[in-house]
């Protein structure tokens, strides 16, 4: 008999592929560990935190430093969007060839916070417009 798994989860998050991060290890170790050359995928997201595509595993708990990578018609704020990030849990995906990793957001004020949700909304209709021009191709 299968179990039935409920959501845990109180807080949407949004699927949008055209977001991605690049992350590196704050401090003394991240002299010796580079970031990583490309940036990683983005799976999900929301104002507390994202879901992403690592090419290599970190231990839970572990801060990283963000970097986010939009499209140029994604409104994003570097200076108004999260900088740093703990890492929840991270698992490995067979499908992506990469460590699956949730991480939430830290020390987030409300100006990040809003920053977060502006970029979304606006990732998420760069991809409708995107989708709309694929379909009149």
């Amino acid at each position: 008999m299968a179990k039935e798994f409920s959501e845990k989860r109180y807080i949407h998050r949004d699927h949008v592929k055209c977001i991605s991060v690049f992350f590196r290890r704050p401090g003394i170790l991240s002299l010796f560990s580079a970031s990583p050359p490309h940036p990683c995928a983005v799976s999900d997201i929301n104002w507390r935190g994202l879901r992403f595509y690592a090419p290599c595993k970190l231990r839970k708990g572990t801060i990283i430093k963000l970097r986010f990578d939009c499209p140029l018609d994604v409104q994003s704020s570097p200076d108004g969007l999260p900088t740093q990030a703990w890492i929840a849990w991270q698992e490995w995906s067979k499908s992506h060839k990469a460590w699956r990793t949730g991480a939430r957001f830290v020390d987030m004020r409300e100006s990040q916070r809003e920053s977060v949700l502006k970029m979304i909304d606006s990732a998420a209709s760069h991809e409708k417009r995107f989708q709309y021009d694929q379909e009149m191709l």
